[in-house]
């Protein structure tokens, strides 16, 4: 067990109640335990370590250099696991940033520009499978948007921009999923090994379609394209259940429209990709106020911070034109996700193509999670129907869809 806070007698840490913990390892909404657990401290203790739930501290493990991230123990046959524990991801100081600049330059916003095309061709595919997939179930049959979108859409663009080949993509967006079941926070050995495997063979594919990279450039671009493309999903999943929930979109409009902006920042704020990250006190130090020694874990919440009370006055409501606030869902400080601005793009750039081209449809039952992701938020499921016969073909661009979306936007947390 990692070292435990050093206690001040005349302020104790507060403890999660058992039932907490057991509503948020069982149950469907992590968030309403969120609010249970603030309500009771910023910074709470459970049989494992501690919790930091406030946005004020969640930030600071993020941006305190006193704080450092810390991988998963992995014992000697777990060479996955242990190849991941050198990545970018968890290093520091002067080797991070060497390694960002190095392993993180293709997916930097610098490169942005470049990458659009690819994107908008990308999502128009991805468009175009739900299209007519729609199409050929017709009305009143389903079809799944994680399958047909959500889950294939990242891992084709991170593959089109780490130059890999199309063959085998589809099992690679498989293997992408599980290797980031070691994130979990309740990953079992049997978890942990099937992350390894999928870790070993993303990085297999990687190595062999270019035998000249070693084994460093190997394993960020492992970590990309494992972290990045399940993390986005999350994200593009959220985007298709809200424009299923009968919400009406932002129109189809120039890149950087204002709406989309907003619309995908609240979707991140709401529920975001991942809940959870870890931290170790690299020295004593203090966190909300409580000493804490070196080498103490702590789980920042960042999901519980996006709805701090002391952050927003009504972070559990879900509105699509509040002004953007400074949520943690790409984190913060040195270890901000490179890949931000392009996870991003994705998903405007998916809100303006429903818009554009695709008439209305709605969800066809309730969406379903993976029973093992309590870190990373994605769907597993999203079924969605027509709410209508749809043409043929995509409009051209510019030209008004047949049944374009006219449906109130639903309110408060219905939303997502």
């Amino acid at each position: 067990m990692p070292p435990q806070p050093k206690r001040s007698s005349d302020k104790p840490l507060p403890a999660a109640p058992g039932k907490l913990l057991t509503a948020w390892l069982t149950g469907d909404d992590p968030h309403a335990v969120y609010r249970e657990l603030r309500a009771i401290g910023e910074i709470v203790t459970y049989p494992g370590g501690l919790f930091a739930l406030s946005h004020r501290t969640c930030r600071v493990l993020l941006t305190d250099s006193r704080w450092e991230p810390v991988p998963r123990s992995a014992g000697p046959e777990s060479l996955g696991l242990q190849r991941l524990g050198r990545t970018m991801l968890f290093r520091s100081g002067a080797e991070h940033r060497t390694a960002r600049r190095t392993h993180g330059a293709a997916v930097s916003n610098r490169g942005l520009t470049d990458l659009r095309p690819l994107v908008e061709r990308r999502v128009d595919e991805a468009v175009r499978r739900l299209l007519d997939a729609l199409n050929a179930a017709g009305e009143g049959a389903s079809v799944d948007a994680v399958a047909l979108v959500s889950d294939p859409l990242p891992v084709e663009i991170i593959c089109d921009v780490l130059g890999l080949p199309q063959d085998g993509r589809g099992e690679l967006a498989r293997h992408a999923e599980h290797s980031f079941r070691v994130q979990e926070f309740t990953a079992s050995p049997e978890d942990l090994a099937v992350a390894n495997r999928s870790m070993l063979e993303v990085a297999r594919y990687i190595s062999e379609n270019d035998p000249s990279l070693g084994i460093d450039a190997i394993d960020n671009r492992t970590l990309m394209l494992a972290g990045g493309a399940t993390t986005t999903s999350a994200l593009l999943g959220a985007v298709l259940h809200y424009a299923a929930s009968g919400a009406v979109l932002p129109p189809a409009g120039p890149p950087g429209d204002e709406a989309r902006v907003r619309l995908v920042d609240e979707l991140l704020r709401y529920d975001p990709p991942a809940h959870m990250f870890t931290r170790r006190a690299a020295e004593d130090t203090e966190l909300g106020g409580f000493p804490m020694a070196a080498g103490t874990l702590v789980h920042g919440v960042v999901a519980s911070a996006a709805r701090d009370p002391e952050l927003l006055d009504d972070g559990d409501a879900f509105r699509p034109d509040r002004t953007p606030v400074p949520h943690l869902a790409f984190g913060a400080g040195p270890h901000f996700c490179p890949g931000s601005r392009l996870a991003r793009m994705e998903a405007e750039v998916l809100l303006d193509r429903l818009a554009r081209d695709v008439p209305a449809f709605v969800s066809a039952g309730a969406p379903r999670r993976p029973d093992w992701a309590r870190l990373i938020r994605h769907f597993a499921h999203l079924p969605v129907r027509l709410a209508h016969v749809m043409r043929d073909s995509a409009p051209a661009q510019g030209e008004a869809p047949p049944g374009a979306r006219r449906f109130a936007h639903v309110g408060g947390g219905g939303a997502v």
